[in-house]
């Protein structure tokens, strides 16, 4: 199982390679939870040992919480929970590979 610090790097890493704009990590918010896999083809509704690690985007008045979920067994990241669905949904096509945004415009 890895631990809590090792899941905040991952997290980190996670966020900076899809190039996501965002204040801060919230190490304090950083815990560990039996929950079960809400999305994705990978092990849906199954329960797993989950690292949920807390990071805040800009927002007009207050900042909005992400929640980057990661397998604590094995350090992969499943998915990150937003207010308004799934961070992948938008940075993925139909088959999970990142979409590029300048090739798109």
């Amino acid at each position: 199982m890895i631990s809590k610090e090792e899941a905040i790097r991952i997290a980190k890493e996670y966020i900076n390679e899809r190039k996501r704009s965002y204040l801060y990590v919230k190490e304090e918010k950083t815990y560990l939870e039996t929950s079960e896999v809400l999305y994705g083809e990978k092990d849906l509704g199954e329960e797993h040992d989950m690292w949920i690690v807390s990071y805040e985007v800009e927002s007009w008045d207050v900042p909005i919480p992400h929640f980057v979920h990661i397998k604590a067994e094995t350090g992969e990241v499943y998915y990150t929970m937003t207010q308004h669905g799934y961070a992948e949904d938008w940075e993925e096509d139909e088959d999970g590979n990142l979409i590029d945004e300048e090739e798109t415009e």
